[in-house]
């Protein structure tokens, strides 16, 4: 693994946080991924995020590629948790091991433009990660994600991706964009027990 800074916590709940998620070069090839997608983008009301602002633009990935998910960088590259899980090094999140058992998942590119936001859910999924992506220098403020019942943003930065359990009421706060395509992008996954 490349030189990633791994946080586990404990507090205010179990969740890791996996700073630097991609190389420079893995991240080279999702933002040309991202900017070939972002026409494709479309409102919460085909995505069926009823929660989220109208301005939010998403699509979900495994719908776009269907049965060829190796034709996505993001997709592809995304799944690394799943060998950092193998390694142990997110073992002292209890929900961690989840990860062993899911055998299904759904992938969600978000894109938050000037005042959109996601208002505050819990996703059907037994756990739920996010990698927050943007181009620098960042060009938006608000946009983070908050955990309502704990009072609690966790710091993720440019590259980031959190590790949470899908039941822990959470939402995405306004942004606002002062560049247009400079906004906040989110690659949501959502890990499940089929069967």
């Amino acid at each position: 693994m490349q030189n990633m800074i791994i946080e586990n916590n404990k507090e205010p709940f179990y969740h890791t946080i996996i700073h630097d998620y991609f190389t420079p070069e893995e991240r080279e090839l999702i933002w040309k991924e991202l900017e070939a997608l972002h026409p494709r983008l479309e409102g919460p009301e085909v995505t069926g995020d009823p929660r989220a602002s109208k301005l939010k633009q998403g699509l979900y990935l495994d719908s776009e590629y269907e049965n060829r998910r190796d034709h996505s960088n993001i997709l592809s590259l995304s799944r690394k948790i799943f060998d950092i899980e193998k390694l142990g090094q997110i073992k002292e999140n209890i929900f961690s091991k989840y990860l062993n058992v899911c055998n299904l998942d759904y992938t969600l590119l978000n894109y938050y433009p000037t005042q959109s936001n996601y208002k505050d859910h819990r996703d059907v999924s037994v756990l739920s990660s996010t990698i927050c992506l943007w181009k620098e220098p960042k060009q938006f403020t608000g946009g983070n994600l908050f955990f309502k019942e704990y009072n609690y943003t966790p710091l993720m930065m440019n590259n980031s991706m959190i590790l949470f359990p899908g039941f822990e009421l959470h939402e995405i706060l306004n942004t606002e964009v002062t560049k247009e395509r400079f906004g906040r992008y989110a690659i949501s996954q959502f890990y499940l027990i089929n069967g």
